[in-house]
């Protein structure tokens, strides 16, 4: 830690080396937590239309919005659990799981025709939260308020800033009604203490989480101050320092267990411990100018170095270049600075940290430090080696839909080997779909855009690349020698169908074998394999999944091993959480449309199936 602290001193007074306090290693960082927070409690900026200007018709139709709003939060609230509200009951349909098997293959479970019929865990959940989830689907299935909700948020801002007291109280209706809503269907909490229910909620359904800190920094440049938001990076210490402790038994990848196809003996056990609790980390929120990734990444791909794969001198984060001031290079390398300390409490904690990806114009400076914190928390060591191949800890995301994925993740894996550090990647089809076309569409430029033509080539991409890791993690498990570095791969998916052919691969390699109606994984790869959804999203599919992989008592998840099936959750004050609630709606927009391959009609086939399930509830026949 001290030389940690001495470097952040000789780059910056604002990390001196005085401050480091004996209880917490980063407050090398002093924060004046209370002083950040009131300068931009308020400050919810969407990341790209333009601050409205004050009209009456927009007053009135942000106050028209909110009302509305208040109407579906008042049935929600009426609804909710009391003595008299009826408690969910076991709901009898002839499309069971055990009926619509096909054949003895349990993974046929994960088929579309079959997956978009599972409603099991909706019939375990409250009236009231099957009403909440029907408001959130019938808005998120409407795309014309799925694109106006930027501008609907800054003109609801705009109102509450600048019109007293009404501007105030259509402010107060409509976070009630988001609260009482999106909030609660999409948000684990506003702190990681406060998700830790949840967390033992999903936690006895074999369910690990994945939490994410969901405050964002404007992306367009509108930001004005510079630097780093410190109170965020704080933040991110502090929750992987939290998530290892979120269960009083850790998920131990050094657990045993009676399945036929684990094996226990001591020369397949870790002698270090992976946590079940995993941590998302995005870098453009913890800048207050996420332009200077855009910046930063002009510099790197223009540099004759990057362009010829001639690895930077060792001491430079990025080449010198117009496209950087000196202030630039003085906030990337604290930030670096920063990120080598969460790291660091992550790999002293067993926490996985997986760093998010991001539009394509940030993604190269963000590569960039990923790879560098790789280098230096994956690297192999007595201690995450002697028994097995090491697990990384620092995970990079992949996004699918991008044409130069395949070859990014095979440039990564080549300087990993070169490098003798262990590997982890997150696997995603990709968040940003629309605002890449857009931008490529508004620039005029010759040629592909850089996303794929349709979603069957990211689909393809995503399966070819989602094979490659899964190969490698069998090579590991089946070939792999103490002191090698090994592979860490999460499939972030909504899509059954490649989850499906990540587990035949393993099963067809021995990994994993048909037993009580489900697939019997071998312990070894818990702790490098994981699949996960969003919070909210594709419950079916989760369900679903460790109905698969849980097929009998003797290999229930319990606190003793490590989950393979995640939810991401991410966890943020409401004011906070309502760019990152924008935001998802605004950008994944495949998801919430309907997607035959993955197993459920979006958002619409979200609705139907809530729908016809509360309607069942209150005895009705239409």
């Amino acid at each position: 830690m001290s030389r940690l602290a001495s470097s952040m001193a000789s780059q910056t007074r604002l990390m001196s080396r005085s401050s480091i306090s004996t209880t917490s290693r980063f407050q090398s960082l002093p924060l004046r937590r209370a002083t950040i927070r009131n300068q931009h409690s308020h400050a919810i900026p969407a990341s790209s239309f333009p601050h409205p200007s004050p009209s009456s018709s927009r007053l009135w139709a942000a106050a028209a919005f909110a009302a509305a709003a208040a109407a579906a939060t008042g049935s929600i609230l009426l609804l909710s659990p009391s003595s008299s509200s009826p408690s969910p009951q076991p709901v009898t349909t002839t499309h069971d799981a055990a009926s619509l098997r096909d054949g003895d293959d349990p993974l046929d479970l994960l088929n579309p025709h079959v997956l978009s019929t599972a409603t099991t865990h909706l019939h375990e959940l409250p009236l009231s939260d099957l009403v909440r989830q029907y408001v959130v689907y019938l808005a998120s299935s409407q795309p014309a308020l799925v694109d106006a909700g930027p501008s609907i948020l800054h003109g609801l801002e705009w109102t509450r800033d600048h019109v007293p007291v009404l501007g105030t109280l259509v402010w107060k209706v409509f976070a009630l009604s988001m609260g009482t809503t999106f909030y609660s269907v999409f948000v684990g909490g506003p702190t990681v203490p406060e998700c830790s229910a949840l967390v033992d909620t999903l936690a006895k359904r074999g369910v690990g989480c994945l939490l994410n800190y969901s405050a964002e920094a404007p992306l367009d440049g509108t930001g004005r101050a510079k630097g780093l938001i410190l109170e965020n990076i704080h933040e991110a210490f502090n929750a992987v320092r939290a998530a290892s402790t979120l269960h009083p038994t850790s998920f131990s990848s050094s657990s045993t267990s009676t399945s036929s196809s684990s094996t226990t003996s001591q020369d397949s056990i870790p002698v270090y411990t992976i946590k079940p609790t995993m941590f998302a980390i995005k870098l453009t929120g913890l800048v207050r100018d996420a332009q200077l990734f855009a910046r930063a990444s002009n510099a790197l791909t223009s540099s004759s170095q990057w362009q010829r794969g001639v690895a930077l001198p060792a001491g430079t984060l990025f080449p010198a270049s117009p496209e950087l001031s000196e202030e630039d290079h003085a906030v990337l390398a604290q930030l670096h600075e920063g990120l080598r300390q969460v790291c660091g409490e992550a790999r002293d904690g067993g926490v996985r940290l997986l760093v998010d990806a991001e539009q394509s114009w940030f993604q190269p400076a963000i590569d960039r430090y990923a790879d560098l914190l790789a280098e230096e928390f994956n690297k192999v060591n007595p201690d995450n080696s002697r028994t097995a191949p090491a697990i990384p800890i620092v995970h990079n995301t992949y996004q699918a839909y991008l044409r130069t994925t395949p070859a990014n993740m095979a440039s990564s894996i080549a300087r990993a080997e070169a490098g003798g550090y262990a590997f982890g990647a997150k696997l995603v089809r990709g968040a940003y779909v629309e605002s890449e076309r857009k931008r490529h569409q508004a620039s005029g430029a010759l040629g592909d855009c850089v996303v794929w033509n349709n979603k069957a080539e990211t689909d393809s991409c995503f399966d070819e690349c989602a094979l490659v890791l899964e190969r490698r993690v069998a090579r590991d498990i089946l070939e792999g020698k103490p002191g090698e570095a090994g592979t860490g791969a999460f499939f972030a998916t909504h899509n059954g169908m490649s989850c499906k052919k990540v587990l035949e691969a393993l099963r067809s390699q021995g990994l994993a074998k048909d037993k009580d109606g489900g697939l019997d994984v071998d312990e070894r790869v818990r702790g490098r394999v994981g699949f996960g959804q969003l919070l909210g999203m594709s419950d079916n599919l989760t369900t679903t999944l460790t109905t698969v992989l849980a097929p009998s008592e003797s290999n229930v998840t319990s606190d003793t091993t490590v989950p393979i099936v995640f939810k991401y959750v991410p966890y943020a004050t409401l004011d906070q959480a309502l760019p990152y609630l924008i935001r998802r709606a605004n950008e994944n927009q495949s998801i919430l449309a309907a997607d035959p391959t993955s197993g459920r009609g979006g958002a619409k086939g979200e609705l139907k199936a809530v729908g016809k399930e509360i309607r069942s509830r209150l005895g009705l026949s239409f």
